[in-house]
């Protein structure tokens, strides 16, 4: 069918060569036109508009017909480009400046088609979300629902479950990222070891957020996978993904959601988006080793070498601890940790509610070493206890029924499995009885427990009281 119009023979003749690039094949179930058409429809509603049906595509590739919104053209395109790639082994992902080009490049196809076509109004206005995934950030409760570590209880505290919080350094680098979200789709990880504050970091940035904005957790990575192939809106939504590894990894599954997150960075027309991340240094060294070797490179590795980086401080320096200071005499957990916490402030504000828990959590033998430890600390003694005295001390708690239905074998080592216990560490903070670091000069070495009768444990004094 010959087609009189310049723009419009174009535009035809460059979706047809789309189509054979994509594959297409009449009436297959997964790669033929209404299979494509299918898939754009749910791309449009990630934009807010609703998707082109079969008779309007069949006018674009026949006679040229432009779309009533481009929108819709732009995702019949997205979704052919996709399917071309697939079928390309030797492809290489495309960057967000190409693609950016490309739009462009489809835009102006779209607009010299329509340039004749009378009656045609142009495009209108961006629509309000249909669905939407998530909800504003001010709907949530950082603690119950984004895994934001509560802080410890102290008399006089202030109701709110999360301490005052001190601005660092990085906050201000997170606080551009949220103002600036509508520029562009971007992935943000914060590193840094437990309990340095990435989570509670994070939830302070979602505050400056621009109107409009909605934050959403997936449950899971099969949650995500679902919202990312086939969801709804995903536009001008936070993806909070704390601990990002339980996303990302080196199954094939964990390949797939990297790949369908690069797919959203890429895409502008679903974005923008903001994919909030967190990960320990050891998680995102595996994850994303620097190496020249191909065999490392993977989609996992990709996603997260383009991805910003932003590492927080494990302690507070000099001029945090400064900032500190005014809000602790209006917060007494804030004054509690500068007293006990040294540096490792946020560490100590989520860790020592865990070292009660785990005080109340624990096996009889492991209670009995914690009750003397804490019984000599009243009593007066040093806050450095000798293995030898705290055996013979803890001995005289244990319940001597309990004694009676043990085995040999766990009579032999009740101790021992007690130290264990109450010396790991919890949440960046030492364990409750913490091995103390041997004098200067001494042995690298620290001799087994049941030997070693001058290895020293220090008490935390939120044990003693």
């Amino acid at each position: 069918m010959a087609i009189d119009h310049a723009g419009r023979a174009v535009l035809a003749q460059e979706l047809k060569a789309k189509e054979t690039a994509a594959g297409l094949i009449l009436r297959h179930a997964t790669r033929s036109r209404a299979a494509a058409i299918q898939a754009a429809g749910i791309r449009c509603r990630e934009v807010g508009t609703e998707g082109p049906g079969k008779s309007a595509v069949n006018d674009w590739v026949v006679k040229g017909a432009p779309a009533t919104d481009f929108r819709q053209l732009w995702a019949y395109v997205a979704v052919l480009d996709q399917w071309a790639h697939e079928r390309d082994a030797h492809s290489s992902a495309r960057t967000v400046g190409a693609v950016r080009a490309d739009r462009a490049h489809w835009k102006q196809l779209w607009e010299n088609a329509r340039r004749q076509s009378n009656g045609v109004q142009p495009a209108s206005a961006d629509k309000p979300d249909l669905l939407r995934l998530g909800r504003p950030a001010a709907g949530f409760d950082p603690v119950k629902e984004l895994e934001v570590h509560p802080a410890i209880d102290t008399p006089g505290r202030p109701s709110d479950p999360l301490p005052t919080y001190v601005p660092r350094s990085h906050d201000a680098e997170l606080k551009k990222v949220a103002t600036s979200a509508e520029q562009a789709s971007q992935m943000v990880i914060l590193v840094a070891d437990s309990s340095a504050g990435k989570s509670r970091a994070w939830w302070e940035a979602l505050q400056h957020l621009p109107t409009g904005w909605h934050v959403w957790r997936p449950a899971d990575r099969t949650e995500l996978l679902a919202a990312l192939e086939s969801g709804p809106s995903i536009a001008r939504t936070v993806l909070w993904l704390n601990e990002t590894q339980r996303f990302l990894d080196k199954t094939r599954e964990g390949e797939r959601t990297a790949a369908s997150l690069t797919s959203l960075l890429l895409s502008p027309e679903r974005g923008p988006v903001l994919i909030a991340g967190t990960l320990w240094r050891k998680n995102l060294s595996d994850l994303a080793p620097r190496t020249d070797d191909p065999s490392a490179r993977s989609p996992v590795t990709a996603l997260l070498n383009a991805a910003h980086i932003v590492r927080i401080p494990e302690s507070f320096d000099t001029q945090d601890l400064e900032a500190l200071r005014p809000l602790a005499r209006r917060d007494s957990r804030l004054a509690e940790a500068m007293e006990h916490g040294a540096t490792r402030i946020t560490q100590y504000l989520a860790g020592a509610r865990e070292l009660l828990a785990r005080y109340e959590q624990a096996p009889p033998e492991a209670r009995a070493l914690l009750d003397a430890a804490a019984d000599a600390r009243r009593l007066g003694h040093v806050p450095a206890l000798t293995q030898t005295f705290l055996r013979h001390a803890a001995a005289a708690y244990l319940d001597p029924d309990d004694w009676a239905v043990q085995t040999s074998q766990w009579r032999s080592m009740w101790f021992e499995q007690a130290l264990q216990y109450t010396s790991q560490p919890c949440r960046g903070v030492p364990g409750p009885l913490a091995p103390q670091a041997p004098p200067v000069g001494a042995p690298d070495e620290v001799p087994a427990p049941s030997s070693s009768p001058t290895t020293c444990c220090c008490i935390p004094s939120v044990l003693g009281n």
